[in-house]
């Protein structure tokens, strides 16, 4: 599922950071990096602040996300506290990945980069931060030849995902009494072909 902003609402990277000078002419440092088992509390915790109860999954499904697919897991720190976090991996366009459910393994034939959240701490919520996930989860889609961003918005967020350049395809019942939308970014094949020339 995808949100923006928490208030109304995985190219894996090792390491980057990026400086910002808010209104207040205060520069912070916000540092992204690939999520661990470890910090599947600081994900829980993120969890709740974004999501209604009817959207909270269980610590395992996030724990088995990043040993499955690592790459596509990625969190935002600011002065090392953990403030949001995306989840990504490799699935079917058009298939839709069961609300708090495990999965077994990536499809073989997966054919798009299935967005299973993105989240955004409240007092962080306005800082371009889930755009900034949606440009990474591009690269990782490119770099793999995938062909489109999937996902589900909830809580009333597909306008955002709109402007992100997602459409809407079909409205589904995602969560029991959560209803949702599914929603898809298509990546340009030429760009995509590019990308992946470049890594070989």
């Amino acid at each position: 599922m995808i949100l923006y902003p928490p208030l109304q609402i995985r190219i894996g990277i090792a390491f980057t950071s990026i400086s910002l000078t808010p209104l207040n002419g205060i520069s912070y440092t916000m540092e992204f990096r690939n999520l661990s088992s470890g910090d599947v509390p600081g994900i829980l915790q993120i969890q709740q602040e974004a999501y209604k109860p009817e959207f909270i999954e269980s610590s395992s499904v996030f724990e088995q996300r990043i040993q499955l697919f690592p790459a596509g897991c990625l969190g935002c720190f600011e002065a090392s506290k953990f403030i949001a976090y995306a989840i990504a991996h490799p699935w079917r366009l058009g298939e839709i990945v069961p609300f708090d459910s495990l999965i077994e393994k990536i499809p073989l034939d997966a054919d798009c980069l299935y967005i299973h959240d993105v989240a955004v701490s409240h007092d962080h919520g306005q800082e371009g931060i889930a755009r900034r996930f949606i440009t990474m989860l591009v690269e990782i889609a490119q770099s793999r030849g995938l062909k489109a961003l999937t996902g589900v918005a909830v809580q009333k967020s597909e306008g955002i995902w709109h402007r992100l350049g997602f459409i809407e395809k079909h409205k589904l019942e995602y969560a029991p009494g959560g209803p949702g939308k599914y929603v898809i970014r298509k990546l340009d094949a030429d760009e995509s072909r590019t990308k992946k020339k470049r890594l070989i």
